[in-house]
């Protein structure tokens, strides 16, 4: 018998009836996922063996399983597409779905090129400047977030940069990404990328911390996986000197942090998934702390 939770990104139900944040089953169930006003959609679960395509699973090892639809939102049926152009040796004209997860499509005569905009966006702006014989072409698409689109157009298009942050400006020759990404330190993370060799590349991270109190033992490790996750170079603070591991290397690489297994994690052991798409399996890891820096940190069986 496993036990299912629900990651409350939409409006579940089980077998037809309203989902409860956490049911038992030994037989397979119809999931079936919407979210207000969308498509919804339905998988065939079964417990012995839950991997479906549409369907995300983060098994804790330990007969509990969070599961995840991405149903898809329906864009306004009477809300016209956002379009927009700009000119450099041709004339580029810019589509744009007003709908998360939308098309964005750039195309001029006889070239067409697309490409995803996360964001529902309510505005969109062009813009292109001739360079090295052809044209930099850069889209802006402003919603809850803001993306950005960097093409260069020489006969055809190529992508140079898909960006995505609270905030983005350019400035000069860089591109400017800021992100409020809050946590335990109410953070700000400013990005700037600039174009080399023919491509963008993130040339500076700089933090910034509006909270620097003092953390209890037992939260210095997630504070230390919070750093970790956003490249935070300060995050070497937290590590004693007496310390003999090689902490990121025993972490690894992970995309989403759990404060708990659905069984009680014990204080100073965390969850980590390494992806958020399909089957994933959770580990934990532990810290041992004294006196707010890191002593040891493992990966428990």
């Amino acid at each position: 018998m496993a036990t299912f939770h629900l990651d409350r990104n939409c409006i579940y139900t089980v077998d037809g009836a309203p989902a409860p944040d956490a049911f038992e089953r030994d037989r397979p169930f119809a999931l079936c996922g919407a979210k207000h006003g969308g498509v919804p959609v339905t998988v065939i679960v079964d417990p012995a063996s839950p991997q479906t395509d549409g369907l995300s699973v983060t098994d804790f090892c330990n007969g509990h399983l969070l599961l995840s639809l991405s149903p898809p939102s329906l864009p306004d049926p009477y809300a016209k597409p956002l379009q927009c152009e700009c000119a450099g040796s041709k004339r580029h004209l810019v589509t744009l779905r007003r709908a998360e997860n939308a098309p964005l499509t750039v195309e001029t005569d006889g070239e067409y090129h697309a490409l995803t905009c996360p964001l529902a966006a309510k505005e969109a702006t062009a813009s292109c400047a001739r360079v090295g014989g052809g044209d930099l072409i850069r889209v802006t698409a402003v919603g809850e977030k803001t993306f950005c689109a960097v093409l260069f157009f020489c006969g055809d298009y190529a992508p140079l940069l898909a960006l995505t942050a609270d905030k983005i400006e350019f400035c000069d020759k860089e591109i400017v990404a800021t992100d409020f990404v809050g946590g335990m330190l109410d953070s700000t993370i400013v990005r700037r990328f600039s174009f080399r060799n023919g491509a963008f590349c993130e040339t500076s991270r700089e933090f910034s911390h509006r909270s620097r109190h003092r953390y209890p033992d037992g939260l210095i490790g997630r504070l230390y996986l919070e750093k970790l996750f956003y490249r935070d170079p300060e995050r070497s603070a937290l590590i004693s000197p007496l310390c003999r591991a090689d902490v990121d290397g025993t972490i690894g690489a992970f995309e989403r942090v759990f404060d708990d297994d659905f069984c009680g994690c014990r204080r100073g052991v965390f969850c980590l998934a390494d992806g958020l798409n399909g089957y994933c399996r959770a580990r934990r890891v532990s810290f041992a702390v004294k006196d707010g820096l890191i002593e040891d940190v493992c990966v428990l069986p």
